[in-house]
């Protein structure tokens, strides 16, 4: 199992986070975010984030993860902020620790071992920050059609015979979507950097 870092609880965990949703509401990145958000319209019912890390391990790249955790928050609350229904936040991610799982149930995520792609809807926000391009589309992509996705581009160039089938996924994928690339993050090197954001705006048609 994967060490975490001696002496982190809980608290410090929600601390920290609390420290760093305040801040990244402060930045470009956050701003120009939600103003992309603007410009969708939301019924957003649930909520899932997959590969984001953890963000107990003992290790420098835990607070890329709580970076990307506080985005991810942020886009909930900013889906949510005119709807009285409660959404359903979950994650999956291998590396969880059980520290790592407490803490997300403070958050009300609720940790899911595997199958977190049954709960990708038509009204679901998904969250992949640099989730390996073959699991994101062969797994999470493939015939699914969320309401909102920020993550990696979908597309790739390479030419191998997968990743031609991954392109066509991808290209089914954004069909009828636009896409936003998200500017460097400035409160963190490679936390959010290059992040897309995809969704219809409203009176977007799908095209066949």
């Amino acid at each position: 199992p994967q060490r975490t870092l001696p002496g982190l609880t809980v608290q410090k965990l929600c601390a920290d986070s609390s420290t760093m949703e305040r801040q990244f509401r402060d930045t470009g990145y956050a701003r120009r975010l939600y103003a992309i958000l603007q410009r969708g319209t939301w019924d957003i019912d649930t909520a899932v984030c997959v590969g984001i890390g953890s963000f107990s391990a003992e290790w420098q790249n835990r607070w890329r993860s709580m970076w990307q955790l506080v985005l991810f928050l942020g886009v909930v609350a900013q889906c949510g902020y005119n709807d009285s229904a409660e959404i359903r936040l979950c994650a999956q991610e291998p590396c969880f620790s059980s520290l790592d799982e407490e803490f997300l149930q403070t958050l009300g995520i609720s940790v899911v071992a595997e199958g977190t792609e049954r709960h990708i809807s038509p009204r679901t926000f998904l969250y992949a920050p640099f989730l390996e391009h073959a699991v994101l589309m062969s797994v999470f992509l493939r015939d699914k059609d969320p309401k909102l996705y920020i993550g990696n581009e979908i597309r790739s160039d390479h030419k191998t015979p997968a990743l031609v089938e991954y392109n066509g996924i991808g290209r089914k994928f954004a069909r009828g979507r636009r896409y936003w690339v998200l500017s460097d993050f400035e409160l963190h090197n490679d936390a959010l950097n290059g992040m897309f954001v995809y969704f219809r705006e409203e009176g977007d048609e799908d095209e066949d």
